[in-house]
């Protein structure tokens, strides 16, 4: 466990998902998405129904719509075959979130990245959205027996952090897996809707807070609304 170190920040720890959250990455999961959908069935699938799974693990929403494990597999290479010729291009960060992050990074607070990706392309990601160097520990799909909406990633990221799991730690994602896994961990959750669900879905989830706009994860940070 790492050892306390003094900071700034009004939060024992700072977690955020990457895609969705950080990462414009929802043209580009629908992209693949539908080339996947095209090459294999010859159709383009439910775009909606695929973007409720964004916050799991690539090859577990891949199982629950193939009908065996082989194809599942051949989903998954096409699938990231597309991804990787697309991804470069068709990435971005979210308007004002680089700023956000290393305002997090200037006041030395304790921050982790807690995503379904993996490992490669969530370097991929964070590269391109200039955060690669911003966090202290990365949780990807690699990492985790259980992902989210399972706690593991979560305690994972507290365990490497040194940080105890309480309301006085914030995790910040834009699908309502990223708030039950806040939530089984017993942290304060933030869902944010400029990523693939709305304002609706990510209440259901039964967030600490929802907000609409990057700005307005300021005032959350700076520990206007912090739960004791």
């Amino acid at each position: 466990m790492r050892s306390a170190v003094r900071h700034d920040s009004p939060w024992d720890a700072v977690l955020f998902d990457l895609d969705g959250t950080i990462a414009d990455t929802i043209p580009l999961i629908l992209a693949c998405y539908r080339e996947m959908m095209l090459e294999h069935f010859g159709h383009e699938g439910d775009p909606q129904a695929w973007l409720t799974t964004i916050g799991r693990p690539l090859p577990i929403s891949l199982r629950a719509i193939a009908t065996s494990t082989e194809e599942a597999l051949a989903l998954r290479e096409t699938y990231k075959r597309i991804q990787a010729g697309l991804h470069d291009e068709m990435v971005r960060a979210y308007e004002g979130i680089p700023e956000l992050v290393q305002a997090e990074v200037v006041r030395n607070s304790r921050r982790a990245i807690v995503t379904s990706k993996g490992a490669p392309m969530t370097v991929r990601t964070m590269t391109i959205c200039g955060v690669i160097d911003a966090f202290d520990t990365v949780i990807t799909a690699d990492d985790v027996e259980f992902p989210k909406p399972d706690p593991e990633p979560v305690h994972m990221a507290l365990e490497r952090l040194g940080v105890e799991a309480s309301r006085r730690v914030v995790f910040i994602g834009d699908s309502a897996h990223d708030i039950e896994a806040g939530r089984a961990a017993g942290i304060t959750t933030v869902g944010v809707t400029w990523g693939a669900l709305g304002r609706g879905a990510l209440e259901g989830a039964g967030p600490t807070h929802v907000v609409d706009r990057v700005a307005d994860l300021g005032p959350i940070l700076d520990g206007g609304d912090l739960v004791s």
